[in-house]
């Protein structure tokens, strides 16, 4: 029997991280869960006014879970290690269609029943199914067909996604963009003195809560200047695509004495890309509103990007500690890199296009521009929705052959 395994200080300091994190998320699902049942008993709110906080604590029970399952994985293997190998596996057509199936029920249940007083308690779980199947089923296209790496490796990356590369890219990000809007308010407070007087007047309609119409064109209108265009341009479509594919390489590199093959470094990549992806949707779709399918239909998009993105990172690693090129880790960057560009940028148009609709709506000139506009970049959107799964199960079916057949 093989004796315990003594772990690398590195790792010892992910599982320490995880471990807290871990009862951090269950404590503040139940103190969130409960916290809003008391202020329901006491105030006598609508329980619509709730659900956020709901599926706040929903999603935290979620992933608090989920990081619990890892930690008794690799606890399990430090103190009884063996060979046993994560799989996956692939997913058929009748499959994928009765996943589908199930996606679309989660999804108009969740929909059509938010607001529904009696039948309310049915949109958590339909919510967290219409969050969390697209992960499933796009890693059973990513990684699907062949054994992968320790169980507990598998279990690590898919939590360092969910928990080390989110918190770092939203550090680096958050004061990224503290730092720039300083700087672009002093810039632009400098640039007109009747710039401070219409700032003065918004915040104090907004400090009032007067969101009038007047004030929704003022904030459009100042949404719409092309030093935050530019702005928006520079931190979404450059800086975010940047910080956020190296913060989920990270979970790679730790398994980086490990990997041998571009199929295992792609594998690792979907793992962490799906655990990031998971935690991005479950905190941007909890507020439940007439555009709420809209929103979880985007964010089960969004995970695909994140799960491709962070593969063909994954990718490069992996075909260059395989002997091969070291070139291939700058092609996985920057094809990762890239198409999170390429997706940012598209959001970016379509929310400046309906701001320029709002601001001048009569003006044909613009109208046209925008329309055209707007039309590119939800086709671009579109075209990288339909083409993602199918990459994924054309790459995955790919490395896996050229692995079993030793190349």
């Amino acid at each position: 029997m093989s004796s315990p395994s003594s772990p690398s200080p590195l790792l010892r300091i992910g599982l320490i991280t995880i471990v807290l994190l871990t009862g951090l998320t269950m404590l503040g699902s139940v103190m969130i869960l409960s916290m809003s049942l008391l202020r329901d008993s006491q105030s006598g709110d609508s329980p619509p006014d709730l659900m956020p906080v709901i599926l706040t604590a929903a999603s935290l029970l979620l992933i608090g879970s989920l990081l619990a399952h890892n930690v008794r994985i690799v606890w399990r293997h430090w103190h009884r290690p063996s060979p046993e190998p994560a799989y996956l596996a692939p997913l058929s057509v009748p499959s994928a269609l009765a996943l589908f199936g199930l996606w679309l029920l989660a999804l108009f249940t969740a929909t059509l029943l938010y607001a529904t007083p009696v039948l309310r308690w049915i949109t958590i779980p339909a919510y967290l199914v219409a969050i969390g199947l697209p992960v499933y089923v796009l890693l059973r296209l990513s990684i699907g067909g062949r054994h992968l790496l320790h169980r507990w490796r598998v279990w690590l990356t898919f939590s360092m996604g969910m928990t080390l590369s989110p918190f770092l890219a939203v550090l680096v990000e958050g004061s990224m963009f503290l730092l720039v809007i300083m700087i672009m308010l002093i810039s632009f407070l400098s640039a007109n003195a009747q710039n401070a007087l219409r700032l003065s007047a918004l915040a104090e309609q907004l400090e009032q809560m007067e969101l009038t119409e007047a004030t929704l064109m003022q904030i459009a209108s100042l949404l719409n200047q092309p030093l935050i265009f530019l702005f928006g341009m520079l931190f979404l479509a450059i800086f975010t695509p940047l910080v956020e594919e190296i913060a989920k390489s990270l979970a790679i590199w730790l398994h980086v004495s490990r990997l041998r093959s571009p199929w295992h470094g792609f594998a690792l990549g979907a793992l962490a890309g799906a655990g990031f992806g998971l935690v991005e949707s479950a905190w941007a779709a909890v507020i439940p509103d007439e555009t709420w399918g809209a929103a979880l239909t985007i964010r089960a998009a969004t995970s695909a990007m994140h799960i491709l993105t962070t593969a063909l990172t994954g990718w490069g690693i992996g075909y260059w500690l395989s002997g091969r090129s070291k070139a291939a880790v700058g092609l996985g960057y920057g094809l990762a890199i890239g198409i999170h560009a390429l997706w940012n940028l598209s959001v970016l148009v379509i929310v400046s296009v309906a701001i320029r609709l709002l601001v001048l709506p009569d003006d044909p000139g613009n109208l046209i521009l925008s329309t055209l506009l707007g039309l590119l970049a939800l086709g671009t959107i579109g075209l990288l929705i339909l083409i993602t799964p199918v990459a994924l199960w054309f790459i995955n079916r790919h490395l896996r052959s050229l692995s079993e057949s030793g190349l």
